[in-house]
């Protein structure tokens, strides 16, 4: 789509054809080398045979070999012939057999970066303390000692400018990547002693962009889980994508294309989060995963995720500040650092990046109406 957008058509397929072009040649030119190969040791060998009968032929006539010593001779030079052919086959394709083998051992001797804990999650909230983190030596920190807390069973919202480090939060909880300064208490226990299988299915994380794959819509919402039907559509009305899948003629079974390809950005994005709702996590994190719905949608989805028919701990992330009233706290974060946090309309009232931007998205809301 972004090539067509671009009227790029041409010039890619151009460059494909090229490089395609390339890889044919190079191929015709290894299968040309390696016949003319063959075919020249063949040759040889037969000129060798040819060689020995005439020296050795000359020889017996002259008297200075018997018939038998000649014809032991050259069976014992036949029979070496093609062994050391295959010797030679064989030293080549051990040279690349060791290639491909370094490269192998350059990912399985590869240290891990961090010791995988062994604990199962344990009970109780989330405690940043002084975490510190940047994704490189060489780049600026993005989170800079933050420090607050999620009480299990909150509803909390994360909200600041873009590129403020929120995205950043979900990548140290779920592992991805580890704290440089800091620690992250989880139940009182440190984020590195807990064992990541037991924290990514406790979690149901939807990210910013979504992925969906190339099958059914069934099959997308449940992902392996062992759920049924029931289960399915469940996650589906919490997060209002049940009306429009049974408005497609296939239903749950029709098939979405690749990356989700015949669904609108909104769509994929809903489908994602019943993703993440069908297996009931204890824990649900969303990244900023509705920008894509509209406002009505939205508060509708976040009005069912407050009221969940199983206990689960919200962390969200977002940009509509409106929908935000219900949440038990805010935590407001700008440059990496935590600037205020409190109840939505406790921050409202303080002057501020929340008190700002929520007067202009409720201006444009007016606006829009």
């Amino acid at each position: 789509q972004v090539i067509r957008n671009f009227s790029r058509e041409e010039k890619v397929e151009y460059r494909f054809f090229q490089r395609a072009d390339e890889l044919y040649q190079s191929q015709v030119h290894l299968a040309k080398v390696q016949s003319a190969l063959w075919s020249t040791m063949s040759f040889f060998v037969g000129l060798e045979a040819l060689l020995v009968l005439f020296v050795g032929g000359g020889a017996v006539k002259r008297g200075e070999l018997t018939p038998g010593e000649f014809v032991g001779f050259f069976l014992s030079l036949w029979l070496l012939t093609w062994p050391t052919v295959a010797l030679g086959w064989a030293i080549g394709m051990y040279q690349r057999g060791i290639a491909s083998l370094r490269r192998i051992c350059e990912i399985l001797e590869k240290e891990e970066e961090r010791e995988e804990g062994k604990l199962a999650l344990p009970k109780g909230g989330i405690v940043f303390q002084k975490v510190s983190f940047r994704y490189s030596q060489k780049l600026p920190w993005v989170l800079k000692d933050i420090s607050f807390s999620i009480p299990e069973g909150a509803k909390v919202a994360l909200v600041g400018p873009l590129g403020a480090g929120k995205s950043s939060l979900f990548h140290l909880l779920l592992k991805f990547y580890q704290a440089e300064k800091g620690k992250i208490l989880w139940g009182g226990k440190t984020l590195e002693e807990i064992s990541s299988l037991s924290l990514h299915r406790s979690v149901g994380y939807v990210p910013q962009v979504g992925f969906l794959f190339s099958t059914t819509l069934f099959e997308n919402i449940a992902l392996g889980e062992k759920v049924g039907e029931k289960e399915v559509i469940e996650a589906a009305k919490l997060a209002c994508i049940h009306e429009e899948i049974l408005s497609f003629p296939e239903g749950y079974e029709t098939q979405v294309g690749e990356r989700g390809v015949k669904l609108s950005g909104g769509q994929r994005q809903r489908i994602a989060l019943a993703r993440a709702l069908v297996k009931r996590p204890a824990w649900l994190f969303l990244d900023d995963c509705l920008n894509a719905v509209d406002a009505a949608t939205e508060e509708k989805i976040l009005s069912h995720l407050l009221k969940l028919p199983w206990e689960s701990t919200l962390l969200l992330t977002t940009h509509r500040l409106t929908t935000l009233w219900d949440m038990d706290w805010i935590v407001v974060i700008e440059k990496g650092r935590v600037v205020d946090e409190g109840k939505a309309e406790d921050l409202a009232k303080r002057e501020g990046w929340f008190r700002r931007t929520l007067e202009r998205q409720m201006f444009e809301r007016k606006m829009e109406v």
